[in-house]
């Protein structure tokens, strides 16, 4: 989840870069570094924000599986 994340808003951003840089007639040096510098760091923050949501999801999953072991265990112990 945390490549998906970093792959998606890294080339989001070089785009928008890109486009920002085209539109405003930069020269095409300077288009490519600020949209590598674009990308890297917001592939750094996806990768960040990747992670924090494989473990929230992973929790929460965690947390219903034994939600619903323990509630198979309690009524399948005859009283």
């Amino acid at each position: 989840m945390a490549r998906a994340y970093a792959g998606i808003l890294g080339l989001g951003a070089f785009v928008a870069s890109v486009a920002r840089g085209v539109l405003h007639g930069v020269a095409p040096a300077a288009v490519l570094w600020s949209a590598s510098l674009a990308l890297l760091a917001a592939a750094v923050a996806g990768l960040l924000l990747g992670t924090v949501a494989a473990a929230i999801v992973r929790h929460a999953v965690l947390d219903r599986l034994q939600q619903e072991v323990a509630r198979r265990e309690t009524s399948a112990t005859p009283a």
